[in-house]
């Protein structure tokens, strides 16, 4: 174990070891008496960012980068199929209610004609 870092704050230590991907909390005895802080929670050895700053690039592997395109192009497929769904289902309605106006005239047309020759 060649680097770890700390973190002090919040009415304890903790460490994160070089190897490790959490934090664990420093098995101290007298951990209850660490050393009062001027702030609430104070960073050793990383860089802060305030919410104002231009955050750096992130950098991801290609595996990431290929998953999250793949991820977008089924997305976008899907988004594909459910609007032909809804054009489709659009497309029904509007054949529906223009059948039904031909029927219409046809009924109408067939009344006028007993009409006539009443």
């Amino acid at each position: 174990m060649k680097k770890f870092k700390h973190v002090y704050g919040l009415n304890g230590q903790f460490v994160l070891l070089e190897d490790s991907s959490y934090w664990m909390p420093v098995n101290d005895a007298d951990w209850d008496n660490t050393p009062i802080l001027d702030e609430d929670f104070f960073l050793n050895t990383e860089p802060v960012y305030s919410p104002d700053a231009q955050m750096p690039q992130l950098e991801l592997p290609d595996n990431i980068k290929v998953f999250s395109e793949e991820a977008r192009a089924l997305d976008r497929k899907r988004l594909e199929a459910l609007a032909l769904m809804e054009l489709a289902k659009n497309l029904k309605a509007a054949q529906a209610e223009y059948d039904l106006e031909k029927l219409i005239e046809k009924i109408d047309f067939h009344l006028k004609q007993d009409d006539i020759f009443q």
